[in-house]
């Protein structure tokens, strides 16, 4: 009998330490995942966390950006270019024996800035130098002003066709 008493004994203590950690589990507070929260906050957090509405949040920046694009086309361009040489060398002059030493320096710059106008106009302004500075020849220098203005008279005329990509 005493041998059944204490197998009595051993399920009741197993039935107590059960009973106690369902209990325990039971009262524990909520689970550190869950977030109670009202309808409102749900549903602002439902937006902020959609990737379909963050890409729609963008879209206006990406449209600013395409624009800003889109109006490069009517920025101003502006070219300068330069070049300079050097030449000697000798040549035999009338009856003079000995040769004589030619020395010829050129050099030609020019700037220009072009513009296109949202009208398709197309206007260049331009300026430009020549020289050359020789030994034995008079020294020549010439200088150029332009002014060029290009308006189509069909394709791409007006307003509506060049702001059509705005």
């Amino acid at each position: 009998m005493r041998y059944k008493n204490k197998r009595t004994l051993q399920r009741k203590i197993l039935l107590c330490l059960i009973m106690g950690g369902i209990s325990a589990l039971a009262s524990e507070p909520e689970l550190a995942d869950t977030l109670r929260i009202g309808l409102q906050d749900a549903i602002l957090l439902g937006l902020k966390n959609n990737p379909t509405v963050a890409v729609k949040r963008l879209e206006p920046k990406i449209m600013e950006t395409y624009v800003k694009e889109q109006k490069g086309f009517f920025d101003p361009a502006l070219e300068i270019s330069g070049t300079q040489s050097q030449n000697k060398s000798q040549r035999l002059l009338g009856t003079r024996p000995t040769p004589v030493e030619l020395q010829d320096n050129r050099s030609n710059y020019s700037l220009q800035i072009s513009e296109i106008l949202p009208t398709g106009t197309a206007v260049t302004a331009s300026t430009g130098m020549t020289g050359a500075l020789s030994n034995l020849y008079t020294d020549q220098f010439s200088g150029t002003i332009g002014l060029t203005v290009t308006q189509p008279l069909l394709k791409g005329f007006g307003f509506g066709v060049n702001l059509a990509s705005l």
